[in-house]
């Protein structure tokens, strides 16, 4: 049996994808408990089990990994679901689209991101971009080709699919945008279910 190898040495081509696995997952969790000025690099590596040197050789500063993070965390996996003809009903339609983007949004890990944003945007302004560029691509994108089928079918009165779908999602965030805000827990199946039937009815057909 050869010596054992030397864990602190350089990684191999096979282990180094899952040795930066493994960084941006540590740091990801230190910046949702701590923020992004409660977290150090010399912690990290410590954390990690590695030397700076070896973080510093991915990410040019603290600034570059909690961007990475940002962007890894930002990857919703719903535009499937949100686009695409199906045999529903409008309504139908819109009310599994409603759960799917609730769903996603009220997974531990999502809050986590979307508070930690919150916490952070003011000294990162630009971190409202990359969120909204997000949008665009995984909600408003998808939704506007969905609104667009039913317009061009005939089944949808003369409104700019962009704009319904913009309004869509303004309206299913609005309770849980309040609830971050006042840092109040995530609704009850109840509640999410009783305040989607309310979007999906005021969005259809409005207030008399």
């Amino acid at each position: 049996m050869g010596p054992a190898r030397n864990r602190t040495g350089r990684p191999t081509r096979e282990e180094a994808p899952l040795l930066a696995r493994k960084i941006v997952d540590i740091a990801t969790e230190m910046f949702i408990a701590s923020g992004y000025s409660g977290t150090t690099m010399e912690k990290l590596a410590r954390a990690a089990g590695v030397s700076k040197k070896t973080i510093y050789a991915r990410y040019a500063d603290k600034e570059a990994l909690f961007r990475d993070v940002v962007r890894q965390m930002a990857r919703p996996s719903i535009r499937e679901g949100l686009a695409g003809d199906d045999t529903l009903t409008l309504e139908q339609g819109l009310r599994q689209r409603a759960r799917l983007i609730m769903a996603a949004t009220l997974e531990p890990r999502s809050m986590a991101f979307y508070r930690l944003i919150q916490r952070e945007v003011a000294q990162f302004p630009e971190l409202g971009k990359v969120i909204e560029s997000q949008n665009i691509a995984e909600l408003y994108d998808p939704l506007t080709e969905y609104f667009r089928s039913w317009k061009d079918n005939g089944e949808l009165r003369d409104v700019e699919p962009e704009w319904a779908a913009k309004l869509f999602v303004y309206l299913v965030f609005g309770d849980l945008n309040s609830r971050l805000l006042m840092a109040a827990g995530p609704p009850s199946d109840h509640e999410t279910e009783e305040y989607l039937n309310q979007v999906c009815g005021i969005f259809l057909r409005g207030i008399p």
